[in-house]
């Protein structure tokens, strides 16, 4: 359980990206929060800045679901996301 978390950033939207003291990153989205380990976050801010989201970079990669949804996936787990959620993330 992580008990000393760092803000490193946060906007008026109730988004936050913080760091704990196991050198895990969490992605706050109001009631949401997401745990990173730091190369998985790398890769995810690497793949979200290349704009070339089906690239499949190696851990992560992303998909479009037939109902027009974006499944992010990193690891063996994925989120489901509308469009504009993966915008804000």
């Amino acid at each position: 359980m992580c008990r000393q978390l760092t803000m490193i950033t946060q906007n008026e939207y109730r988004q936050a990206i913080l760091i704990c003291e196991h050198d895990t990153i969490h992605l706050v989205n109001n009631h949401t929060t997401i745990l990173l380990s730091r190369h998985a976050f790398y890769q995810l801010d690497g793949m979200l800045r290349s704009r070339c989201l089906m690239s499949g970079a190696k851990g992560v990669a992303c998909k479009t679901t037939p109902e027009g949804e974006v499944e992010l996936w990193i690891g063996n787990g994925a989120f489901r996301l509308q469009p504009v959620e993966l915008f804000a993330l």
